[in-house]
């Protein structure tokens, strides 16, 4: 069983821009087309375990270097928008009433939440009247690349982004003065990925030809956040962004996914010396995690207590297997018993050194 303490580690690779002609491979051409779908779609393979095919071009582009159409988690409209706030997303739905009150002033209530993709824990938060249906993962009616280029094409998982990111190289280049990532397999072929950056409220084409950012078609820890890929100098997916905000699109062919992918056992969380311990009797995964602070109130004083319950939600990833259920515990700090601090003494110091450790401090 392997075991790993709640830390995070982030770092940053420095890559080298560097520009050259590209070409890519027509190794494979796309069948069952549909309306829009460009003439120079091609599959890519490259030597991927799962047998993954990736498409030499982004969904809604005309060409390999185009940055494609922006599209919010789930949207399946083709047409172009800039219009990225959470009002405006296809699955959230907003409603108001207005009434006379009996001191004769007019009352407007507003309702809003999603409609779809919800978790029961976050029913109250961000589903619609409640609502939540538990679903983690896009249906084909709601997969853009799906419905815009046939049944070959899915938005790929979060699972497919990571083998991507781990079993190719990913060197920063600049084709056609579009700055963007050329990635390349074990079997030398390669596909380009530009750095089309994001759009989310007031900010449209934000960080273009800074860093890529593409969305997956899985939930994250979430109702309000969709996983993704992002690479601003090391490839890393598993990237939340609100799901209302526009990201690019790179699909994957359906023909070579393999339908025998094992599962990442659900990790198990437990506390120990004053420590959070993720496991899981998959070896060699990753784990994705997410503190929640359960106290959402606002303060307005120079003193602020202490919240003393967190949400813990855990999941486990690993290359060629498909992520683990979600993991989700809700820890009373108050009830931590031990020295946590190690000054020999069990107060309320005790309590701030976990709260410490549950935010990664």
């Amino acid at each position: 069983m392997k075991q790993f303490l709640i830390t995070a580690t982030f770092v940053l690779i420095a890559s080298v821009a560097k520009s050259q002609d590209n070409v890519i491979n027509p190794l494979h051409k796309s069948t069952n087309r549909v309306a829009n779908v460009p003439t120079d779609l091609k599959t890519i393979d490259l030597g991927l375990t799962s047998g993954t095919l990736w498409s030499n071009i982004n969904l809604g582009a005309n060409s390999v270097t185009d940055y494609g159409k922006y599209f919010s988690w789930g949207e399946t409209n083709s047409e172009e928008r800039s219009d990225f706030y959470q009002n405006k997303d296809p699955l959230y739905k907003v409603t108001q009433n207005s009434y006379v009150n009996d001191d004769g002033f007019t009352v407007t209530e507003t309702k809003a939440g999603y409609t779809k993709y919800v978790y029961q824990s976050d029913a109250d938060q961000y589903g619609y009247e409640g609502f939540f249906d538990n679903k983690d993962v896009l249906e084909k009616e709601d997969d853009a690349a799906y419905v815009l280029w046939g049944e070959e094409w899915m938005i790929p998982t979060v699972e497919q982004w990571r083998e991507l990111e781990t079993e190719c190289t990913w060197e920063s280049v600049t084709w056609n003065d579009i700055n963007g990532f050329k990635v390349t397999g074990k079997n030398n072929n390669y596909i380009f990925i530009p750095k089309g950056g994001y759009n989310y409220e007031g900010w449209y084409h934000h960080h273009v030809s800074e860093y890529t950012c593409y969305w997956s078609s899985s939930l994250s820890y979430s109702s309000n956040v969709a996983e993704g890929h992002v690479n601003t100098g090391n490839p890393y997916s598993g990237v939340g962004g609100s799901r209302f905000m526009g990201r690019l699109i790179r699909p994957v062919s359906v023909r070579h996914e393999h339908t025998d992918m094992k599962k990442c056992e659900k990790p198990v969380i437990s506390y120990e010396n004053g420590k959070l311990i993720f496991s899981c009797d998959t070896e060699d995964v990753n784990f994705v995690t997410n503190v929640e602070c359960l106290d959402n109130k606002k303060y307005y004083d120079e003193e602020i207590p202490l919240s003393a319950k967190y949400k813990v939600s855990v999941y486990a990833t690993k290359a060629g297997y498909e992520n683990s259920d979600m993991t989700t515990v809700e820890i009373d700090v108050r009830g931590l018993k031990g020295d946590v601090n190690g000054d020999g003494e069990v107060n309320v110091t005790d309590i701030v050194a976990t709260v410490n450790i549950i935010m990664n401090q």
